[in-house]
């Protein structure tokens, strides 16, 4: 680091755009780190497989273009964190999903010296309301390849919340609209006092990069009529779609814009058509739609409606959409564009949320209770509601009253526990059946926000039941 300021940093690991934002603790400064033009950095790698180089960003297009087939692009990482079998090979070595979502941390982390001559070693990173617990170690496992440590996760809508926080502390209910380039996620918060806690959530597979592809398709098919979008050669799909990128953005401000792609498909075709705005609104409403009607499933599901909130927050890169804030007020009426809150650059609000979150050192709490069923009937409660989750570790001991050769825990404290198909047959100890027995559970919350239970027989101690139960849904909520 340049200095001996107090700096705390926060990561949006975004499905197109990432960006890191440092909270100078000293003058309470934000300062936003991604591509040279000040936007986030474009969530893509090129790697040539033969060479081994590796381009990050905005550039990774154009490399991919001139490396042609010992090219490997990916355009969103983030789309295959779940995926255990992804992999490409670079120079005879297999690269994991976690090894190419290191690409990206690392990209951050040298744009960051190179701009700003700070170093990342630590830092909160923000991931979508019920990322699973195997997403999250392996953004984890990509950050440490990096040299980042994430000190805690922390979702976005609750880091765009705190983004916004002074303009939006009087507001109980928040509904945060985050619609990027690959998801849209809506969340329903409540705020008590800078309390929050996420009552419902949903996201859709609706975001920018379908509706770049669907205006590329139109202008594709008013060019070359004859021959299937889908048959084009993928050097030319990337430059339309680029193309068509550039073009939606114009209608920020613009009510025509062009699109121009020389040499699309032959020498002898140049994609040049200018389009009027009235036509890509329409080509979108539908999506327009079917993402207000997520939030409207959304509110729908935390027991609220529109009445009872206070704000809608958009953020992420599509809310700048025009199209998206000229059919909210026609579909729900000016009372509800009231609500409406727009930050001047949406796109950043979750790193900075990240950034300020590390600064201030909340902490997250549960917002249930776990437990396990007596024989006799009775609820004994291992974790409490309101318990600060950071490194909390409960053992409990339990007695053999029967001669049973196994004790059997039955796990409640929520409604979707309590649903689980498998929960009388769920969690088992092996058990010699005497009086004097006990035996021992040990439960933690681990880093990754996930209660886990593992016991023992104090009979059998050297035998100890290695398929731990997780839960990995527990509620909680963050307070500064």
């Amino acid at each position: 680091m340049s200095n001996n300021l107090k700096i705390s940093f926060g990561i949006d690991f975004g499905t197109t755009k990432s960006g890191v934002a440092f909270y100078i603790h000293d003058n309470g400064k934000l300062v936003r780190c991604g591509d040279l033009d000040g936007a986030p950095l474009t969530s893509s790698v090129a790697i040539n497989r033969s060479t081994g180089e590796v381009v990050v960003g905005s550039a990774a297009k154009t490399k991919r273009i001139e490396w042609g087939e010992q090219a490997s692009y990916i355009h969103s990482v983030k789309m295959n964190m779940d995926n255990k079998n992804w992999y490409i090979e670079v120079c005879g070595v297999k690269k994991y999903v976690e090894d190419i979502a290191s690409e990206v941390f690392l990209a951050l982390k040298r744009e960051a010296m190179s701009q700003y001559n700070y170093d990342i070693d630590s830092a909160i990173v923000a991931i979508p309301v019920g990322f699973s617990p195997e997403k999250r170690e392996k953004i984890r496992q990509a950050a440490r390849k990096a040299g980042i440590e994430i000190k805690t996760f922390i979702s976005e809508p609750t880091a765009a919340f705190f983004a916004n926080y002074k303009e939006l502390k009087n507001a109980e209910t928040v509904a945060v609209f985050d619609w990027g380039g690959g998801t849209l996620d809506v969340c329903v918060l409540r705020n008590d006092h800078g309390k929050v806690a996420e009552l419902a959530s949903k996201s859709l597979a609706l975001a920018g990069d379908n509706i770049d592809e669907k205006l590329a398709k139109m202008i594709h098919k008013n060019v070359v009529p004859d021959i299937r979008f889908e048959d084009i050669p993928e050097i030319d799909r990337i430059h339309i779609l680029d193309r068509a990128e550039r073009t939606k953005c114009l209608f920020l401000s613009k009510n025509e814009a062009q699109c121009r792609v020389p040499r699309y498909i032959s020498d002898d075709i140049t994609v040049s058509e200018f389009i009027k705005y009235g036509t890509f609104s329409a080509l979108i409403e539908p999506e327009i739609k079917e993402a207000l009607n997520c939030l409207k499933e959304t509110i729908e599901e935390s027991k609220l409606n529109f009445t009872n909130i206070d704000k809608i927050l958009l953020v992420g890169g599509s809310c700048n959409l025009r199209p998206l804030q000229e059919i909210l007020v026609k579909e729900y009426g000016k009372e509800l564009a009231e609500k409406i809150f727009f930050p001047d650059e949406p796109e950043w609000c979750v790193a900075e949320g990240a950034a300020i979150l590390a600064d201030k050192g909340g902490r997250y709490y549960t917002n249930q209770s776990v437990g396990v069923i007596l024989a006799d009937g009775n609820y004994f409660e291992i974790l409490p509601k309101d318990t600060p989750i950071a490194q909390w570790k409960n053992e409990v001991r339990f007695a053999v009253t029967d001669q049973s050769a196994e004790a059997r825990f039955i796990f409640s404290g929520s409604a979707d526990i309590d649903k689980m198909s498998e929960r009388y047959n769920l969690f088992r100890v092996e058990a010699c059946g005497f009086l004097l027995e006990q035996i021992v559970l040990n439960a933690m919350i681990d880093n990754d926000l996930i209660f886990r239970v593992s016991a023992y027989s104090t009979f059998k101690k050297a035998i100890k039941y290695e398929n731990w139960w997780k839960y990995s849904n527990l509620k909680y909520y963050y307070k500064i």
